[in-house]
């Protein structure tokens, strides 16, 4: 049966997006992913993200990697004639989106009530770093801080060692996924009244901790860092071969007794140091001095087909290029291309499939304004209108 193509998921939704560096530009180029229609308002000097390096054709990796398939406009958010501007793009939205701190916006002429005056069905997000509200509430927040605040800094990296970040902008990332979230969520209800959304990168990471909360709130043992294993399962984490490292996560009973027959230590099975789980978090430390001379013994590739014929939970440790050539990747459409100005780019994909339609391709990430005549004319400004907004400056 041939593939059926169906609309995207977002399909018709319009999006005003004023978010800027990461966080809210991930979420927002989620929903540009599944199809809506995300208008990228920025200020006449443009998304700090598009001075950073590196670049290619003057347009930031970092900032295309986040803003793909979206529409640029430029607006003076601080002028009178802007914010007219702007209360009339939000009259034809159906989601406002921004991460400013709170106040930034109701400056600009666009607070809740402005907007839901504009569009009395507007589902309004502020991704703010810690809220609407609390003592944090007017402090700035970057993924750096807000991974230490929250607790997850403290376990990430090696026990006496500095503390460590997370490799990837945890909070940033996860906050903007929690955004479109609840973005989706409001609109999943449609009961037609303006919804003001108030999504924090704290709150999100505080939620992430999810088990290590229950474990201090419940026991108060307090967790250190975890390296790569996990204190609650032995063994789990990175182990050293002969060429490199892989992971082994037997998390289950099953898969120790798994472990111990692929490695050919069925001895180890009866031994009364290691028969549970807690018995092995006990002795931890003579567990891992009988398992890494062995597994030193052989090459990561061999340990691997070793583990997998046995059914192992395990996995090579890869560098970001290794992992974006994986054939998983390939399959799963993980890598997608889309062309900007002689350049093919190339960024990572869109991770919400529906079957049995395939992802549609991806539009270019936009230049700086590149959409801002076509928007407003879409918002029913005459051209000549358009023409002088642009001579004064009020848009570029």
């Amino acid at each position: 049966m041939p593939d059926q193509q169906h609309p995207p998921l977002l399909d018709g939704l319009r999006v005003l997006d004023f978010s800027r560096h990461v966080s809210g530009p991930y979420g927002t180029m989620l929903l540009a992913d599944l199809g809506a229609d995300v208008i990228k308002v920025e200020s006449l000097t443009g998304d700090p993200q598009r001075a950073l390096s590196p670049k290619l054709n003057d347009l930031s990796v970092l900032f295309a990697s986040l803003n793909r398939n979206k529409r640029s406009i430029a607006v003076d958010l601080r002028n009178r004639q802007g914010k007219t501007v702007l209360r009339r793009l939000a009259a034809g939205a159906d989601v406002i989106c921004h991460n400013f701190r709170p106040g930034v916006l109701d400056a600009a002429g666009l607070s809740f009530e402005d907007a839901r005056t504009a569009n009395p069905a507007i589902v309004y997000a502020s991704l703010t770093g810690y809220g609407l509200d609390g003592p944090r509430r007017d402090a700035p927040a970057y993924d750096l801080a807000l991974q230490a605040l929250s607790g997850g800094m403290s376990l990430t990296g090696h026990p006496g060692d500095d503390p460590v970040r997370a490799g990837i902008p945890i909070a940033d990332l996860c906050g903007g996924m929690m955004a479109s979230l609840a973005i989706t969520s409001t609109l999943a209800r449609g009961n037609g009244e303006a919804v003001e959304l108030d999504c924090s990168l704290f709150d999100t990471q505080i939620s992430l901790l999810a088990y290590w909360a229950g474990i201090v709130l419940n026991t108060r043992e307090v967790p250190g860092p975890q390296a790569s294993g996990n204190s609650n399962i032995v063994p789990y984490g990175a182990v050293r071969a002969s060429d490199g490292h892989l992971v082994i996560a037997p998390y289950r009973q099953s898969f120790w007794i798994k472990l111990c027959e692929a490695m050919e230590l069925t001895d180890l099975l009866p031994d009364p140091r290691f028969v549970t789980n807690d018995d092995r978090i006990a002795h931890r430390d003579e567990l891992d001095k009988l398992l890494a001379p062995e597994f030193a013994r052989r090459t990561v590739s061999e340990w691997l087909a070793i583990l997998e014929e046995h059914d192992v939970p395990c996995a090579p440790v890869q560098g970001v290029d290794a992992a974006l050539s994986d054939p998983q990747v390939a399959a799963r459409d993980m890598r997608i291309r889309t062309p900007r100005d002689g350049v093919d780019w190339e960024f990572a994909g869109n991770p919400i499939k529906t079957r049995p339609s395939r992802p549609t391709p991806a539009g270019p990430p936009p230049l700086l304004g590149e959409h801002t005549d076509a928007v407003l004319a879409e918002a029913g400004y005459p051209e000549d209108e358009i023409q002088r907004l642009k001579e004064e400056s009020v848009v570029a």
